[in-house]
């Protein structure tokens, strides 16, 4: 009954090691999806905050969303279109608000002069 005993503990403590490897280890696991996860949000916000950075005039037609040369008439409806999206007031974000009047300011200056 004693033999009995002690295997019953031996085999109740070598189970238990092996749970808490497995639990350990399920941990690891866990931690290294939470890392990946911070790592892939981090280059997302850097990935947004790259996009709105300008310097060109191909950025500024993308970020109203042309893909060539618009009139000035086009130009203007669509800042208007992306003005009352963007707007702070209209729960849009002010940082990409601000950008999109530099980019309307620049785009309408460089056109203005084409038209004329």
């Amino acid at each position: 009954l004693l033999q009995k005993s002690e295997h019953f503990w031996q085999y109740q403590s070598a189970l238990a090691i092996e749970k808490n490897k497995k639990t350990k280890s399920s941990n690891d696991f866990a931690d290294q999806i939470r890392e990946e996860f911070k790592q892939r949000r981090e280059q997302q916000r850097q990935n947004i905050s790259q996009a709105l950075k300008f310097n060109l005039e191909s950025d500024y037609l993308r970020f109203m969303g042309f893909s060539s040369v618009p009139s000035l008439s086009e130009l203007k409806k669509r800042y208007i279109l992306l003005a009352k999206k963007m707007h702070p007031d209209a729960g849009g974000d002010a940082q990409a608000f601000q950008k999109l009047a530099e980019a309307y300011k620049h785009l309408e200056n460089k056109y203005s002069f084409k038209m004329e």
